[in-house]
């Protein structure tokens, strides 16, 4: 990308996503070489879909590149990456993070046991 003095650029596109800017400049990184190698791979196709999305790749190719819907790379966006970090600080990259629950596990369904115990899962 080329700024107005004809410079290249090397900040990143950003793209507006549910109404706020993505700066991927800003984001956080986890430490991927602790990741088991499928969970590594994992991780850096949804790295690479996210990237492809904020440049505005077409969805085919973000699908052939990855795997990954541009859908699913707006979700990830959306709905972990943006998600805000007990540090105060956005999850980013670390939202990518693939098993790694991002909101606490929440019972929806009223607890009701019968005589053996069972309708208990996830009450504690």
């Amino acid at each position: 990308m080329k700024n107005s003095s004809g410079e290249s650029s090397t900040q990143s596109l950003c793209r507006v996503v549910g109404g706020i800017v993505v700066d991927t400049t800003q984001w956080a990184t986890p430490d991927v070489g602790a990741l088991q190698e499928e969970k590594r791979s994992q991780y850096f196709a949804r790295k690479q879909a996210i990237d492809l999305y904020l440049s505005g790749v077409p969805p085919e190719v973000i699908k052939q590149s990855t795997d990954l819907s541009a859908k699913q790379a707006y979700r990830l966006i959306r709905e972990r990456c943006l998600e805000t970090h007990p540090d105060g600080r956005p999850y980013g990259w670390r939202g990518l993070l693939p098993y790694f629950r991002i909101q606490p596990y929440e019972r929806h369904k009223k607890i009701n046991l019968d005589q053996f115990g069972s309708g208990g899962a996830g009450v504690m």
